[in-house]
């Protein structure tokens, strides 16, 4: 099982969904009924979309991380092709 903070967070993210997924497809199957139309029906339908809004918000954050990283290796990228800098290339190859 993979440890690294992209994995967990995609774990996570996951974790959210699911819960919302199963909350929703038992407050429109097996629960409607016994959840009728009061504080319960409204507590129970505003923890689905909380649970929505937290898969959301981790993907969100998920996005913004990678694209960060991303823009930090091309800008590295790019100043080590300019500099002529070889990473994990010994001295004498590159002449």
């Amino acid at each position: 099982m993979d440890k690294t903070p992209d994995a967990v967070r995609r774990r996570v993210g996951l974790l959210f969904l699911t819960i919302a997924l199963i909350l929703l497809l038992l407050g429109m199957t097996v629960l409607k009924r016994p959840l009728g139309k009061g504080i319960v029906f409204l507590l129970y339908w505003l923890a689905c979309i909380a649970f929505t809004g937290l898969a959301l918000l981790n993907a969100l954050l998920d996005m913004v991380i990678v694209g960060s990283r991303a823009r930090r290796e091309r800008n590295d990228l790019a100043k080590r092709t300019l500099t002529g800098e070889h990473a994990g290339e010994p001295e004498e190859s590159r002449e």
